[in-house]
């Protein structure tokens, strides 16, 4: 597997998957072939820069034979169990109740819905048609 190193403590590397994004298969196919090294505790991986934290015993492992064993890892081939494959589209009532937006991403919601009501209340009919068919032009390629 191609990666790039992004940061390195005394038990726990962080790197970043060549090609980016990961979609929901190749997240779990890289989560369970690192789980699979003889010597790693913990991964977690990010699915929207493609990027795997990895924390690790090293007294079983070190740092330069798990970067090895990374890179002949091909996680686009690992099959995962059905008991080891994790549903993250299931969440509890209590999970959704419990989350919150923080102030800042509540600022940038505020600065759009500001922004959505100037545009509809200042702007002529055709101009906030060609603003909404931008906007689902550019939401299409997120």
């Amino acid at each position: 597997m191609k990666f790039e190193i992004k940061s390195e403590l005394d038990n726990r590397i962080r790197i970043r998957v060549a090609g980016g994004r990961l979609n929901y298969i190749y997240d779990q196919r890289l989560s369970y072939a690192i789980r699979q090294i003889k010597g790693v505790r913990e991964v977690k991986v990010y699915r929207r820069t493609g990027g795997a934290a990895i924390t690790f015993d090293l007294s079983v492992i070190s740092k330069d034979e798990l970067i090895s064993a990374l890179e002949a890892l091909d996680y686009r081939a690992v099959w995962v169990p059905d008991d080891e494959f994790v549903d993250e589209s299931k969440i509890s009532l209590e999970e959704i109740k419990e989350r919150r937006l923080t102030k800042g991403a509540k600022t940038k919601l505020r600065e759009k819905i500001i922004l959505e009501t100037a545009a509809d209340l200042f702007l002529p009919m055709p101009l906030q048609v060609g603003y909404h068919v931008y906007q689902l032009i550019t939401l299409r390629d997120l």
